[in-house]
C-alpha cells in the first residue's frame, strides 16, 4: 500500500552531532545528559522490556560503538550525492524487505515505513543503504566482513546490522516500541535471528531454509520454545514456510 510522497530524510549533523531526532525528518534529540558527556556519545542506555516482561540490556560501551557507525552511515546516506535512499510513510505495518525497491546499478533505493512509527524510518534507510552498498561492491565499508558473504548469509547479516541500530534507538533514545522490528532485536541478541527470518521469509530462500533444517534437526523446536517464551505467540513454521 502506498503512503505519503517519498522523501529523503536524514540525520542532522550539528556541531555536537545531536543525532537521532524523533519524527519523519529526524529521530530523537540527544538529551541534556548526553550533551554533558561529550559531543560524540549516545545517551546512557536503559533496559528494554517487551510485553512478555523479557528484558534486554545494552552495555554503554557497545552503545557508543553502535552510535559511531550509525552516525557515520546516516551521514553517508545524507551527504553522498552519488545515490539516494528514499523513504515514504505507509498506513500498513511493514518490514523493510517487503517494500525495498533497488535500482540495478545501486544509485537509488526506496523503502516504506509505517506512518505510526516514524522512528523506524532511519533504520529502514540503513537497511536500504546496505543493499545499495551490496550492489556497488562496497558493503564491507558498512558491514564488517560483508564482502565475504553472499545470498542468504549476507541478508541475515544486513538485517542483524539494522536490528543493532534499532536496539540503540530503543535503549538510548526511547524509540517507540514496534513489535515487528523489536522481535528482530530480541532474536538477534538471543542468537535466534536466522530461524526467525526463516519463519518469516523461508519461502524467499528455500535452499537456505532446507539447509538450516538439515543442519539443525532440533532447531525449529528450540526456536518455537524460545519464541513462545520470549516474544509470545506461535511463530510461523520454518518447515512449512512456502
Amino acid at each position: 500500500m502506498k503512503g505519503s510522497g517519498p522523501e529523503r530524510v536524514g540525520l542532522r549533523r550539528t556541531g555536537s552531532r545531536r543525532a537521532l531526532r524523533a519524527g519523519v525528518g529526524a529521530l530523537v534529540a540527544v538529551t541534556a545528559a548526553a550533551c554533558a558527556r561529550g559531543p560524540e556519545v549516545a545517551p546512557d542506555p536503559r533496559p528494554i522490556v517487551n510485553r512478555q516482561g523479557t528484558r534486554l540490556l545494552l552495555e554503554d560501551d557497545r552503545a557508543q560503538e553502535i552510535f559511531r557507525w550509525v552516525d557515520a552511515q546516516i551521514a553517508e546516506i545524507e551527504q553522498n550525492p552519488s545515490f539516494w535512499v528514499i523513504s515514504s510513510a505507509s498506513s500498513s505495518d511493514l518490514l523493510p524487505w517487503e517494500t525495498l525497491d533497488l535500482t540495478p546499478t545501486g544509485d537509488s533505493a526506496t523503502v516504506q515505513y509505517p506512518t505510526t512509527v516514524p522512528d523506524v524510518a532511519r533504520v529502514y534507510q540503513i537497511y536500504a543503504h546496505l543493499h545499495i552498498a551490496r550492489v556497488r561492491g562496497t558493503v564491507a565499508d558498512w558491514l564488517p566482513g560483508g564482502d565475504t558473504l553472499t545470498g542468504w548469509d549476507l541478508e541475515v547479516a544486513m538485517v542483524d546490522r539494522m536490528a543493532e541500530a534499532w536496539l540503540l534507538g530503543r535503549a538510548s533514545y526511547s524509540f517507540t516500541p514496534y513489535p515487528p522490528v523489536d522481535q528482530l532485536v530480541y532474536a538477534s541478541e538471543a542468537g535466534m535471528l536466522e530461524p526467525l527470518l526463516l519463519s518469516l521469509r523461508g519461502f524467499e530462500f528455500p535452499d537456505a531454509r532446507d539447509a538450516w533444517l538439515e543442519e539443525n534437526p532440533d532447531g525449529e523446536a528450540e526456536f518455537r520454545e524460545w519464541h513462545e517464551t520470549t516474544l509470545g505467540g506461535v511463530p510461523e513454521p520454518i518447515a512449512g514456510a512456502n
